[in-house]
């Protein structure tokens, strides 16, 4: 992957916004085995013969989190390949915004949270 040109040079420097970043629970393509074997091609790379910068680098449970910028780009895809707003907009929220949350969002986005985030001892089964 070609790194620098990947950054996004208007936003600050170690900024989340910066890197390119990929919501690991939003994600596709046009052909899920292709998307699939690529994925499993890379990870078996990167576990097996870790490059000189994951040398100390923990791989369990981050090795999805490695390889899924990897594997997008090599398929094509990018930085705002979606409509804006779509991922950590209007339907999704990147952790990086929660301090914003009580003063850039709904009333009823804040209840759902809170609902979901309530303690419930189905939830810790």
């Amino acid at each position: 992957m070609d790194f620098d040109s990947s950054l996004d040079s208007s936003e600050p420097d170690e900024y989340w916004r910066r890197y390119v970043y990929f919501n690991a629970g939003f994600f596709y393509y046009n052909f899920p085995h292709a998307f699939g074997a690529k994925f499993l091609e890379y990870a078996l790379a990167v576990r097996n013969e870790p490059m000189p910068e994951l040398a100390f680098q923990e791989l369990t449970p981050w090795l999805d989190q490695i390889v899924l910028p990897l594997v997008v780009h090599a398929l094509g895809g990018g930085r705002d390949t979606l409509e804006a707003g779509y991922l950590d907009g209007n339907t999704s929220y990147h952790y990086g915004m929660f301090p914003l949350l009580y003063t850039r969002e709904s009333q009823q986005v804040i209840e759902t949270l809170k609902t979901v985030a309530t303690p419930n001892k189905l939830k810790k089964s």
